[in-house]
């Protein structure tokens, strides 16, 4: 019994910027809860917040100071180091939170000040804190580790993001800075490691943060975030999220950034540790706002798939899967037969600012008929965020020819159906071209043109003739490429 571990798990000192209030502050909580024996809170913010966020640190018994410091200006970021260390006499763990999301705005349309801003903040703050954060650790001993362990004088771990590996239109500045953050963790993780000094990075997902609240409020209702209000804006991005159908919560980032920063974590060293609830690098193309039903091929890599019948479903794709080319290239093993009538629902933008159906009696939808394979069955199941997002449904449907009129034969169909996000949403920008596509595709094998002009047409933007056609020729090319198996 001796052999078992006790104790705090974190006895240190930790020195967080971005720390009396967000993300940072639930990592100082952290530290605390751990037995960290001093934190430093370091921000921008007012005497009031500051007094808030120490509060929150210090009912776990730590003792907290605070220290106000901008993180673009080398001497203030010095400062701080020094101010830390005079009190506590070292800085065991770094956590470089301080940030800003910058404009939600296309490329275009953005003041570069603000742009260059971001990554005043993101980018060049993190490198400072790191270099004086470092220049502390590499003069300091080592703290207590276990017996046959490496000696570890520090931890430093940055606040990357999932933009660190993946992007979203209008959020270049940001991008960009979080892109850097990455590559300079691993470079300083190169320096640091002969000087026993750990530096990784993490990359949360969505969290509502209070600073992303003023870009999200600025950017509702445009193109490049076509929500109502910021409430059904952060429904569309958390319900792709989380396979629990949860909202992650800012202790869980908090206690990822402590157990990184221990010495029981000394063999990791320049690593990105994502935290999103697996929406990350499974689908870089569903951040970057392409539908989940135009990826690429939705081949399931589940090898328990059983692949003794040829065809284990009939499906009706209603929305981007109208298109019998681009499903072709996303489930090759699937077989085309024609259009489709589902009368008794209609068809919809979502919250989630994707494609839906929704009960209503007189109303109907139109959708393509597809036999699947069970393998590719199952990849669509994957990509489409069964059950976490869309649900398998059941039903009946009336074959249509290509006059678009009804042929008396109806057949039980699978089809999704996202059953608990209902309400009205703005189609995301990028998928109106694989919608257009689509009715385009579809029209010649009888899509009624009223359909469209009636249920699916509101839902789109005016686009000239020539922009419609260049990017619908661009997805023709894309939509066929493969991609890793999509989560939601």
């Amino acid at each position: 019994m001796s052999d078992l571990r006790s104790g705090s798990l974190a006895p240190g000192v930790a020195f967080i910027t971005g720390g009396a209030r967000g993300l940072g502050n639930a990592i100082a909580v952290s530290f605390a809860r751990e037995g960290a024996r001093g934190v430093a809170l370091v921000d921008i913010q007012d005497e009031a917040t500051f007094k808030e966020g120490k509060k929150a640190v210090e009912k776990y018994g730590t003792k907290v100071i605070c220290i106000t410091a901008d993180v673009t200006d080398e001497s203030q970021v010095e400062r701080a180091v020094a101010e830390a260390v005079k009190e506590f006499g070292r800085i065991d763990y770094a956590a470089n939170f301080a940030g800003i999301s910058g404009p939600l705005t296309p490329v275009v349309d953005t003041d570069t000040a603000l742009w260059r801003k971001v990554l005043e903040v993101n980018t060049v703050g993190v490198w400072l804190s790191m270099k004086h954060e470092l220049k502390q650790m590499i003069e300091q001993d080592s703290i207590d580790v276990e017996s046959g362990r490496v000696s570890q004088r520090g931890s430093i771990v940055n606040c990357a993001s999932v933009n660190s590996i993946q992007s979203g239109a209008g959020s270049s500045g940001y991008t960009a800075s979080k892109h850097a953050v990455l590559g300079m963790t691993k470079a300083c993780a190169l320096e640091a490691r002969t000087k026993d000094v750990r530096v990784n990075c993490v990359s949360p997902g969505f969290l509502r943060t209070k600073l992303l609240e003023e870009e999200f409020k600025k950017a509702i209702g445009s193109e490049m975030l076509g929500a109502a209000d910021n409430d059904a804006a952060w429904g569309g991005f958390e319900a792709r999220q989380v396979r629990s159908r949860r909202k992650a919560s800012f202790d869980e980032v908090g206690d990822v950034v402590v157990l990184l920063s221990t010495p029981r974590m000394s063999l990791v060293v320049g690593h990105n540790l994502v935290i999103d609830g697996e929406q990350r690098q499974v689908d870089i193309c569903q951040y970057t706002m392409y539908p989940p039903s135009m990826q690429g091929p939705a081949r399931s890599r589940n090898e328990t798939v059983d692949t003794s019948k040829r065809f284990s479903e009939l499906y009706f794709g209603y929305a981007s899967n109208l298109s019998p080319s681009s499903m072709k290239g996303r489930c090759p093993g699937s077989i085309f037969c024609g259009l489709a009538r589902l009368d008794g629902w209609r068809w919809q933008i979502n919250e989630t600012q994707y494609g839906n159906i929704v009960l209503s009696a007189a109303d109907s939808v139109y959708g393509a008929l597809f036999f699947l394979s069970p393998r590719d069955e199952a990849g669509l199941d994957e990509s489409e965020g069964v059950p976490w997002l869309y649900d398998k449904q059941t039903l009946e449907v009336e074959r249509i020819g290509a006059d678009g009129k009804g042929l008396g034969q109806r057949v039980q169909v699978m089809t999704y159906v996202d059953e608990p996000r209902t309400a009205e949403g703005k189609i995301m920008p990028d998928y109106v071209v694989w919608i257009s596509k689509a009715i385009r595709d579809a029209t010649p094998y009888g899509l009624p043109g009223d359909y469209v002009e009636k249920y699916i047409k509101p839902y789109l933007p005016e686009i000239s003739k020539e922009d419609e056609e260049r990017e619908i020729q661009m997805v023709r090319v894309m939509a066929p490429r493969s991609r890793p198996i999509a989560a939601g």
